[in-house]
C-alpha cells in the first residue's frame, strides 16, 4: 500500500510538472471508463497503468468506452486531480 501511495504521488507530479509546461493549461491522455455510478466515474488511465474516479456526471458515457481523461489540476497535498473524461468521436 506504501509503494502505491508513493507511486501516484509521484504520478502527479508528472502530471503538475506537465500541466505548468501545457499552453491550454490541461494535460490529456487515452483512458477507458470502467464503472459508472450516479454522479461518478471510475476509469483507467492507459499510459500510466492507473485506474482513478472522478465525480462527473457519467452522461454520454459508457463501460468499456475509450475516452480522453483531460487533467486540469493536481493538488499534491491532498492526492487528487480534478478535470473531466470526453468520449472519443466514433471515428478515431
Amino acid at each position: 500500500g506504501v509503494q502505491n501511495k508513493r507511486n501516484f504521488y509521484w504520478l502527479l507530479r508528472y502530471f503538475q510538472q506537465e500541466l505548468s509546461s501545457s499552453t491550454d493549461d490541461s494535460f490529456r491522455t487515452p483512458a477507458m471508463v470502467l464503472t459508472l455510478g450516479d454522479d461518478w466515474v471510475l476509469f483507467h488511465i492507459d499510459e500510466f497503468e492507473k485506474s482513478y474516479r472522478w465525480s462527473q456526471n457519467p452522461s454520454g458515457l459508457k463501460a468499456g468506452q475509450s475516452c480522453e481523461c483531460v487533467i486540469r489540476g493536481v493538488d499534491l497535498f491532498a492526492r487528487e486531480m480534478t478535470g473531466n473524461l470526453e468520449p472519443l468521436s466514433e471515428q478515431q
